[in-house]
């Protein structure tokens, strides 16, 4: 019988693999995913009727039961079946009890810093391999024209757990410079190469706008692990932050040893710098408590710099968010790691109802261009309307989307993001210079690997507490000495467990690279 359904099952997802409605003047997806419509009428009749529950990580929609109606209505048609969708707001809180109740999810979203590894752990999904293989095969082709790589990230212990989406998938720490002003004053943003050669123009906005923060820092978040510094510019790849331990531990990839973050050379040269900077009046005062966003620094004309992520969709979005053109700096990268690529997966549970059919509706989610925009923006007409340059566009009436009622904004978190149709304000070649983005990005050395403080959560618990207390000072500059802060803060850390969270993060490592070279 299983094979018989295979079999019947891989016919019907040859149909839905040519796709469905026109996407006019939006990118074409590349090969994987050209589309006609889904031929649902040579898959009717072999697939049983079945009901899927999903749940997801979001807010109720004031609207959502009109596109659950045409979400069925279409699902019928092409795969025999029904995806309710369940938001869940407070996700941490309520969602571990959905999935230890033992009641019927066929599909989950998840994510690395939500319990994707405790939930694996504790035997709550399937593994997707050959599931995968049999049924997903326009999932594996799309990723690998999209987002090389990206099905090695949510392994654990070699075994697919979590199909994630085809988004974004290179980590990329830039910051986006107000071009009037780098214009006005023959700034070459080009040239900027670490974080000390922004110092030149940083005392020029001092001098001359005196309105404005030369570098506006909220509540201690300034400048990311990630920024390249004048201490490791010639060999800016040497090391790598460790997923499940970001912000704490490193790999030396030279050495092959975990070492703490702020025991590093370039920790110590990071905030000399910003030290120097606060000092200098370079950075706002108030930096390590204020509450006030960079954002709304930013709108008020109260600084000419905001930081954000480097993908080349993130420059479309500002300049549409705060009506003016920028001149980017991507610091780093960009890198395609694992913590990037296991913020939006989709796993299939134990209790699910139908494991065949729910990784045939995730294919159809990375596949099919009508379910895509259905899920995300809507039924046409009423959440949106096309414009004569086939683009989506808001109704009469609608100042944005939420005014639509259905706007959950989830289009970086299932299927493939670059399936949605183009709305009026974006750029053509949106999903182009995406695909270019994935493809060029630098891959992780470590691709896949996660530290799993199952054995150290206590130690892991203290340490995290001291170190959220000297951070924000540290990033702010407003530490008398950083040397001996740092100093402080490391023994404090030791004290209270460190060495015991580098030891299991090494012995996981070793064992996770001892696994690559079998």
């Amino acid at each position: 019988m299983k094979k018989t359904l295979a079999l019947l099952c891989a016919l019907l997802l040859l149909a839905l693999a040519v796709g469905c409605a026109p996407q006019s003047d939006a990118p074409a997806p590349d090969a994987a995913s050209d589309a006609d419509a889904p031929a649902a009428s040579e898959g009717e009749g072999s697939l049983d009727f079945v009901a899927l529950n999903y749940y997801i990580r979001a807010s109720e929609q004031d609207d959502a039961a009109t596109v659950q109606a045409a979400m069925d209505e279409y699902l019928t048609e092409t795969l025999n079946c029904t995806l309710t969708v369940y938001p869940v707001n407070d996700w941490t809180t309520k969602m571990p009890l959905v999935l230890s109740s033992g009641e019927q999810v066929d599909l989950t979203f998840d994510q690395a810093n939500t319990g994707y590894y405790t939930n694996v752990a504790n035997n709550l999904y399937l593994p997707l391999d050959e599931l995968l293989e049999t049924y997903g095969q326009g999932i594996i082709e799309n990723i690998e024209a999209n987002c090389p790589g990206l099905l090695d990230a949510p392994r654990v212990k070699g075994v697919l757990y979590g199909i994630p989406c085809e988004k974004q998938t290179a980590q990329c720490e830039a910051w986006y410079f107000r071009k009037d002003i780098v214009d006005k004053y023959g700034m070459d943003i080009s040239s900027l190469k670490t974080l000390q050669d922004l110092e030149p123009y940083l005392q020029i906005i001092q001098e001359n706008e005196p309105n404005m923060v030369p570098y506006y820092v909220s509540a201690g978040t300034g400048v990311n692990m990630e920024w390249s510094t004048d201490a490791i510019a010639d060999d800016p790849y040497r090391y790598e932050e460790l997923n499940g331990a970001v912000n704490l531990l490193l790999i030396d990839l030279e050495t092959g040893k975990v070492i703490n973050h702020y025991e590093t050379d370039w920790d110590r040269d990071r905030y000399e710098t910003l030290k120097r900077w606060q000092d200098l009046g370079y950075i706002n005062s108030d930096a390590a408590t204020t509450t006030t966003t960079g954002a709304s620094m930013f709108q008020a004309g109260k600084t000419w710099m905001i930081s954000g992520g480097g993908a080349p969709t993130t420059l479309g979005t500002y300049e549409q968010t705060y009506g003016c053109e920028f001149e980017v700096w991507r610091s780093t990268g960009p890198i395609a790691n694992t913590y990037q690529n296991t913020t939006a997966l989709t796993c299939i549970t134990r209790t699910t109802a139908d494991a065949e059919r729910a990784m045939m509706l995730i294919n159809l989610f990375h596949t099919d261009p009508t379910i895509i925009n259905l899920f995300n923006s809507g039924v046409e007409g009423v959440h949106y309307v096309v414009d004569e340059n086939g683009r989506f566009a808001l109704p009469e009436g609608a100042t944005s989307r939420t005014d639509t009622g259905y706007a959950y904004g989830f289009e970086t978190f299932f299927g493939n993001m670059m399936l949605n149709n183009l709305w009026y304000n974006e750029e053509a070649d949106r999903y182009d210079e995406l695909r270019q983005y994935n493809r060029d990005a630098r891959q992780s050395k470590i691709m896949g690997f996660y530290v799993d403080m199952e054995n150290i959560t206590t130690e892991y618990a203290a340490v995290e507490a001291i170190r959220t207390q000297y951070a924000p000072l540290l990033k702010a500059g407003v530490v008398d000495d950083v040397q001996a802060t740092l100093d402080e803060m490391n023994e404090k850390m030791y004290a209270n467990g460190l060495q015991a969270i580098i030891d299991e993060a090494q012995r996981q490592y070793d064992e996770f690279i001892a696994d690559q070279s079998a």
